[in-house]
Formats: C-alpha cells, sequence, structure tokens
C-alpha cells in the first residue's frame, strides 16, 4: 500500500505547502533535481538503518509483557513520524534537521501517535484516514518554523 500511496502522499504534502507558502514553485530544473535525489537518498539509507534498527528493537519487546505496550506505543509514534516525514521531505531537509524537528514538535507528533493509534481500532480505517494524517502533518509543518526563504521545492535556496 505504501508503494502505491506514496507518490499520492508526496504530491498532496507538495500542494498543501506550496498553497501555504512554505516552499516556492519552480521551473524544473535537471541539476537540482539531481542534487536533491541523491540527498534524499542519503537520507532515506539513514532512515532504513534506523526504522530498521528500531523495527528489531520494537519486534523483539512486543513478546515481552509490560514492553509489548511501549513497542506498540513507538510503532505509533513511528508511524507519526513517517506521517511529518513528507513535509521535511518536501522541503528538502537534512537528516540531522528532521532529527531536530522531531525533539521540537514530539508532543505534536505524540498527538499524532494517539490518533492513529485510536483509528487503528477499527480494522482497514487506517487506509483511508491516512491522508488526513498526512495532510494534518503538513498544515502543522506550514504552521511552524519553516520560510519560504529557507528552500523551495527542489531543495535549499
Amino acid at each position: 500500500v505504501s508503494i502505491i500511496s506514496s507518490p499520492f502522499y508526496s504530491f498532496m504534502t507538495e500542494k498543501i505547502l506550496m498553497y501555504r507558502k512554505v516552499i516556492r514553485e519552480t521551473p524544473f530544473q535537471f541539476e537540482e533535481f539531481l542534487r536533491l535525489s541523491f540527498r534524499m537518498l542519503k537520507v532515506a539509507i539513514w532512515k532504513i538503518l534506523i526504522f530498521g534498527l528500531l523495527g528489531v528493537v520494537i519486534f523483539i519487546f512486543s513478546f515481552i509483557p509490560v514492553l509489548n505496550l511501549v513497542s506498540l506505543a513507538l510503532s505509533y509514534f513511528l508511524m507519526a513520524i513517517d506521517s511529518m516525514d513528507y513535509s521535511w521531505e518536501v522541503k528538502g531537509m537534512e537528516f540531522s534537521e528532521r532529527v531536530q524537528d522531531i525533539f521540537v514538535n514530539k508532543s505534536f507528533l505524540f498527538g499524532v501517535s494517539l490518533a492513529i493509534a485510536f483509528v487503528s481500532l477499527v480494522p482497514a480505517l487506517p487506509l483511508v484516514l491516512m491522508p488526513l494524517a498526512i495532510a494534518g502533518c503538513a498544515e502543522y509543518f506550514s504552521h511552524s518554523d519553516h520560510t519560504l526563504s529557507k528552500g523551495t521545492c527542489y531543495g535549499k535556496s
């Protein structure tokens, strides 16, 4: 499902951030596109390593009483981070900036993770409502300290 929905989520996030003037629409430039693609590839590799490691920890914790609740909370928190990640990616933020943003906005991300947890109680409802979570994260991102001068949709100015 994620492979199919990711391009839609990215497009939706980009349009929200353009509408809110967090990023500006720029003409397509191949060199800038390649530079951003390689930078995002580096971020994606970091995400794979960290999410993979956290996934193993969460999996192990899920078999231990009491820690299984912690693993459940961590998995929902990771889903909230993943929802916000579309905004970070469209903005062209580096991995270290994303980590900083997680700590700055941890209470918001905790709230998103609670919402995802409650929505997950109804089978198949997350498939329908995840676009709202991602749009909500983009809207929140547009109201936080991410001004237009810090970047365009193809990277930093």
